[in-house]
């Protein structure tokens, strides 16, 4: 073989390493599938946009009857109006010391829980004179009951991570 096709094979054989060595050092490496230098791409850090809502229901009287939950996201129609509430459940109470239910992907977002314990099963909040409840209520945060239902402000709270919310009923 001649000597200048000597230097050339040995051009063509130790350039591809010597690319490789530069673009490790560097941030850049050689690819040979579409034989381009590409830059190494750091890893993407996806940030997380729905989360769990677990509501612990604490007081509960009896186990006769079911336990029925609002997830709200505005004051319109809060607390009372179930059907206007984002998310709603009912759950049948199998022991008076141990109630929960998880909303399961929601969205970030202030949000209010409404729940009450429906006794006699129709599907509503039985009241007495003067709409004064005959079953157990309650709302995230615990509001002060005075006479009136709680404004979705007192009740709210903000969803930014998976959230364990414990509701005494009244």
């Amino acid at each position: 073989m001649k000597k200048e096709t000597l230097i050339w094979l040995a051009i063509i054989i130790i350039i591809p390493f010597i690319i490789d060595g530069f673009g490790k050092s560097t941030g850049y490496y050689y690819n040979s599938k579409n034989n381009a230098n590409t830059a190494q791409e750091e890893p993407q850090i996806v940030e997380q946009t729905t989360f769990n809502i677990t509501i612990k229901v604490q007081n509960i009287k009896n186990t006769k009857g079911y336990i029925k939950l609002a997830l709200f996201n505005e004051s319109d129609n809060f607390p009372s109006d179930y059907e206007y509430a984002i998310l709603s459940a009912s759950k049948t109470i199998k022991d008076i010391n141990d109630f929960s239910y998880t909303f399961e992907s929601i969205d970030k977002g202030e949000y209010a829980v409404a729940v009450f314990l429906d006794h006699n099963s129709n599907k509503k909040l039985d009241t007495g004179i003067f709409g004064i409840p005959l079953e157990q209520y309650g709302f995230s945060n615990n509001p002060k009951i005075n006479f009136k239902a709680p404004t979705f402000k007192e009740s709210s709270f903000i969803l930014d991570s998976n959230r364990e919310i414990i509701i005494n009923l009244n």
